[in-house]
């Protein structure tokens, strides 16, 4: 008020306005593509178009949906400005971490791929080797290491890159945050990093009863099936958290054998699913509608039924299925039974 006042007796005239003009064009136009393939078990050119099943989403792992995105095929999906933002976000805290934070602890160091450019010429350190963490051949099953698992090599200009395994039986892609040595354990440890808001503290915290997230604790599970270690540190870190200290809160996770069992289990069911559609998709009468399979719908409800979590098509995990359209076609909803007398 004084303000205006003052600017008032100076002669000079302040305009105020409140625009959504960025706001309402960032929503409009930031439409990220996703890529989303059919899956099949064929060998193809570029192999991310095959099947796999990524270990930081196991809660998504349905042999239904995957067949039913190898029968019907799947539409260019997109990820809207919000989910994006959130992505993003993430991201960024990721980088921090892994750019600096974990670089630069005292009593440990930081495990994984690593690549340069100098003078115009791109180096890497790690990929496509194991690093002595696991063979190539695992004991379970065949293991690919794409990028394996070194500290980091002498020299400037060295960027962290993320771990990467492919278990060959089971098609699970695992990609690791960190790997840490410290000083004082031989064992080596697998680091998980997921933001939160602070409004999850307690449900997370084991101070408050809480405990760690059960797909952030599968992914972990995966991670040290496919590498051999037998320890994760799950880091959750706080976005809106005042300071650096009160904003991470640790959690240990050792491998346990009945989860990761349970998890190969699932991995194996969507495997045979889609093992079954590529042997139905090779007949020259295949119809995504009706094809070599009569009544398709009741086909699948018969043969790979819908989830008892996905009762409702606009409720819990069908909501952000890839195969939500399909799984719930025009009328599958069942007519009520008239009551009996």
């Amino acid at each position: 008020m004084l303000g205006d006042i003052a600017h008032q007796s100076m002669g000079v005239v302040e305009r105020r306005s409140v625009s959504k003009k960025f706001k309402e064009a960032l929503l409009q136009g930031w439409v990220e593509p996703r890529a989303v393939s059919v899956p099949t078990l064929v060998r193809q050119k570029e192999a991310w178009r095959e099947l796999w099943l990524y270990a930081s989403g196991t809660n998504t792992w349905c042999p239904r949906k995957y067949a039913l995105m190898a029968v019907h095929g799947v539409k260019t999906a997109t990820v809207k400005p919000e989910t994006q933002y959130l992505f993003d976000t993430g991201t960024a805290y990721h980088t921090m971490f892994q750019g600096g934070m974990l670089q630069g602890l005292k009593s440990a160091r930081l495990l994984g791929s690593w690549q340069r450019t100098m003078w115009g010429a791109e180096e890497r350190a790690g990929w496509g080797v194991h690093g002595g963490v696991r063979d190539v051949v695992g004991d379970e099953e065949p293991i690919s290491v794409l990028k394996g698992v070194v500290p980091c090599p002498e020299g400037t200009g060295w960027k962290y890159v993320e771990p990467k395994f492919r278990t060959l039986d089971t098609r699970i892609v695992v990609k690791l945050d960190g790997i840490l040595e410290w000083d004082d354990d031989e064992d080596l440890e697998i680091v998980e990093i997921k933001t939160e808001k602070m409004a999850a503290r307690e449900i997370l915290d084991p101070f408050y009863g809480g405990w760690a997230r059960s797909k952030h604790i599968e992914q972990v599970m995966i991670g040290m099936y496919a590498t051999g270690i037998r320890r994760a540190r799950i880091i959750y870190v706080f976005k809106d958290a005042p300071s650096l200290s009160s904003s991470i809160l640790e959690v240990v996770i050792h491998y346990d054998e009945e989860i990761v069992n349970d998890l190969l289990t699932k991995a194996k069911r969507c495997v045979s699913a889609i093992r079954m559609i590529d042997k139905m998709k090779v007949t020259d009468d295949f119809d995504p509608e009706d094809g070599c399979i009569p009544n398709i719908d009741v086909w699948f409800d018969n043969t790979l039924p819908r989830p008892t979590e996905c009762a409702l098509k606009s409720k819990g995990p069908a909501l952000y299925c890839d195969a939500r359209e399909p799984c719930f076609p025009k009328g599958y909803r069942k007519k009520k039974q008239p009551k009996k007398d």
